[in-house]
């Protein structure tokens, strides 16, 4: 519910704490940035381990899935393009 608000809708002031891992980290910053939630006043945000510079097991990637490409990599694909 918190994080599915739309940041025009003024959420419920309620004290809530968010403790988010990794890619869960990178998802509510990227929502949080678009405006596709918002956070109350009495919200509290940790975030552990996420890659906010990068990972280097991004370049990994190109080895990892093979150098011909598939029909489709699914999520990746934007990834390996890059």
């Amino acid at each position: 519910d918190l994080v599915t608000r739309p940041a025009s809708e003024s959420p419920r002031r309620r004290c809530t704490t968010i403790f988010a891992h990794s890619m869960g980290s990178l998802a509510l910053a990227g929502a949080l940035q678009s405006g596709l939630c918002a956070l109350g006043e009495a919200t509290a945000w940790y975030s552990v381990g996420a890659p906010w510079e990068g990972t280097e097991a991004a370049e990994a990637l190109p080895e990892l899935c093979g150098d011909s490409p598939p029909t489709d990599r699914g999520p990746v694909e934007p990834v390996l393009r890059a």
